[in-house]
């Protein structure tokens, strides 16, 4: 595979991306690109009718749905059960950062994300957070 940054283009030559009818499809699942300060406005929305911890707990509970979704595609796409720990751990990568989630770098255990646009635009649009945000 090629680097991480190319991975979209990647995708798109190997026919794994497209854009048809007006539809993003990548994995052979349809996909919306949401702007991230929508994303963040959604967070506030939520955390002002609900409150912050049952914000954060709806928030998880639909980035598990999300994982899980995407687990079933992959295994039947990838045959990911059958992966290496560190493929499996570099094409997780690949995806988060073709989510637009950041840079992620793998070190033996740790997986670290830089550059991750939650972080960088709440810092934007609400100031410095006094708890992790992303």
């Amino acid at each position: 595979m090629m680097k991480n940054e190319n991975f979209l283009l990647e995708l798109l030559k190997l026919g794994k991306a497209k854009f048809e009818n007006g539809q993003v499809i990548i994995f052979n699942a349809s996909n919306i690109v949401l702007p991230t300060r929508s994303f963040l406005f959604l967070g506030k929305l939520l955390s002002e009718k609900y409150g912050v911890e049952e914000s954060a707990r709806i928030l998880k509970e639909v980035g598990k749905f999300q994982i899980k979704q995407a687990l079933v595609r992959y295994k039947e796409l990838f045959d990911i059960e059958k992966m290496e720990k560190r493929k499996f751990f570099e094409f997780g990568t690949k995806i988060g950062e073709l989510l637009g989630l950041g840079e992620f770098e793998v070190k033996e255990k740790i997986v670290r994300c830089r550059n991750n646009p939650i972080a960088m635009e709440y810092k934007l649009m609400f100031g410095q957070a006094n708890e992790p945000v992303d």
